[in-house]
């Protein structure tokens, strides 16, 4: 919670007691220890400012999903102790709760617990594939936005007729 001052934190004392100024953390009780532990760290920025200098930075590890270079801290999503930033993004002030991902397996990890498309269909068997092999993409909602842009472009019996050469070509293609 902040103090009105700019950019001060405040730190709720771990004995519940009091609550100490981080700029200025003096608690009259024996909590001092454990202030100066999470002060800045109390964070989502602050958090992974301390990854960094405790952990180092992602890139010097190999992601533990594919074994490429790593270039995100990616939180496990196990703290019973989790908080959230003001974006609501989920975070632990543990250091030892994130674990060094490539962009591509972060994004995949973080979204994986989202099995439907906003519209409601599933994002499962044959209504799945991966736009460009990594963005997800439901094809019934893909499918129904196709053809409402085709019924809305009006064609002459000329381009309908070249628009069906060219679609035979790329099939041939793809066949051979």
């Amino acid at each position: 919670m902040t103090d009105g001052t700019r950019n001060r934190c405040k730190l709720d004392c771990q004995c519940g007691r009091h609550t100490a100024n981080r700029a200025a953390c003096k608690p009259d009780c024996q909590c001092r220890k454990h202030h100066r532990k999470l002060r800045g760290v109390t964070t989502y920025p602050g958090i992974h400012a301390e990854l960094i200098r405790q952990r180092g930075h992602a890139a010097g590890h190999l992601c533990v999903s594919c074994e490429k270079q790593a270039r995100d801290w990616a939180y496990t999503h196990d703290d019973p102790d989790e908080r959230t930033s003001p974006a609501g993004f989920p975070f632990s002030i543990d250091v030892m709760r994130y674990q060094p991902m490539c962009h591509p397996c972060h994004q995949r990890y973080d979204r994986s617990d989202i099995t439907h498309c906003p519209q409601g269909h599933p994002y499962s068997g044959d209504n799945l594939f991966f736009e460009q092999g990594r963005h997800r993409r439901c094809r019934t909602c893909v499918r129904a936005r196709n053809n409402a842009r085709a019924k809305r472009t009006v064609k002459t019996p000329e381009q309908r007729a070249r628009i069906n050469q060219l679609q035979r070509e790329r099939r041939a293609k793809l066949k051979a």
